[in-house]
């Protein structure tokens, strides 16, 4: 079972903002993202991939015939 919930960081703990749905002693694994991402770091990212696709390029490549992908011997 899935569940997202947000909570809120008090005296280093997560305080959930909602109950979970969980049976008590389950195991779970917590992965921690911040709801925040300032504009810096959005361009800051666009910018990283942006130079990723120029120096990657996606090419239209050949174009697939029929031969090519069924009358191969």
């Amino acid at each position: 079972m899935i569940q997202h919930v947000t909570a809120r960081v008090v005296g280093g703990e997560l305080k959930l903002d909602e109950s979970l749905r969980f049976p008590d002693d389950s195991q779970v694994e917590v992965v921690i993202q911040s709801a925040h991402v300032s504009g810096d770091d959005r361009r800051q990212a666009l910018e990283r991939f942006l130079r990723f696709m120029e120096e990657y390029p996606v090419s239209d490549g050949d174009s697939f015939r029929r031969e090519a992908l069924y009358d191969r011997n």
